[in-house]
Parts: structure tokens; C-alpha cells; sequence
């Protein structure tokens, strides 16, 4: 709903054209759900609860591109809208995860162990830069 009010009100009262609307509304939004609300949320009910928040911001990561191509588009080709959300990287690594999760697939030890290192600093540095981008 934040989406469509923001887009509308761009396009709508600012005369914005309707690409520069469908993409400000995305970053006024997207970015608030993972750098945001993932920490938080995360910080708040702890790791059991992050399969589930990985789930919806998979299922919201998707609706927004969606609504963001399909209202930016100028093209009318089906193609053209739906080809940038399935190449998604976001959509595509939680996609991926869940497929290997559900057939029961496990990755060796030493790729997990470096995806663990690599994931402990993303939180705090993402609210560090988010802070950071709001000094400007």
C-alpha cells in the first residue's frame, strides 16, 4: 500500500513520469523492509525466526519488482516484465535456498563456515550505512 501511494503521488502530484515514479517508489520502500526491518526483527525474535522472515521478503521482494517493471515498462512484452524479477539476485538466492532446504540438499561445511563469516557483520553494517547515507 506504501508502494502504490508513494508511486501515485509522484506520478500524480510531482509529474513525474511513470518510470522515475515506479523506481522512487521502490527505494522508498524496498530498502526500509531489508535494512531496516530485517535487523530489527531479527534482533527481536532471534535466528528461529529468520526462515520466516527470509520467506517474506522473498514474497515482497518479488510483488515490488513486479509492480515496478510492470509500471515502469514501456514496453508491453510480457517478457520484458517478467524476465528482471526471475534474474533477480535477491529472489534468486532465497529461491535457491529454499529449493535446497526442501530437497534436503546440505552445502559442505567449509562453504557454510564462510557464508557464516561473511553473514555476522551484514546486519550492524547495514544500519551503519543506512545511518551513515543519512548524514548527507
Amino acid at each position: 500500500l506504501t508502494y502504490v501511494g508513494l508511486y501515485l503521488f509522484l506520478f500524480k502530484a510531482q509529474y513525474r513520469s511513470k518510470a522515475d515514479s515506479a523506481a522512487l517508489a521502490l527505494s522508498g520502500t524496498y530498502s526500509n523492509t531489508v535494512l531496516v526491518g530485517l535487523p530489527i526483527i531479527l534482533m527481536a525474535l532471534g535466528e528461529q525466526a529468520a526462515a520466516m522472515v527470509f520467506m517474506i521478503i522473498t514474497f515482497h521482494s518479488a510483488m515490488l519488482f513486479f509492480m515496478t517493471f510492470l509500471l515502469a515498462a514501456r514496453h508491453k512484452n510480457k517478457v520484458d516484465i517478467v524476465k528482471p524479477l526471475l534474474l533477480n539476485p535477491i529472489v534468486i538466492s532465497i529461491s535457491s535456498g529454499l529449493i535446497l532446504n526442501v530437497a534436503g540438499l546440505k552445502l559442505p561445511s567449509l562453504i557454510l563456515e564462510s557464508f557464516s563469516w561473511l553473514a555476522k557483520p551484514a546486519i550492524p553494517g547495514a544500519l551503519f550505512i543506512l545511518g551513515a547515507s543519512l548524514v548527507q
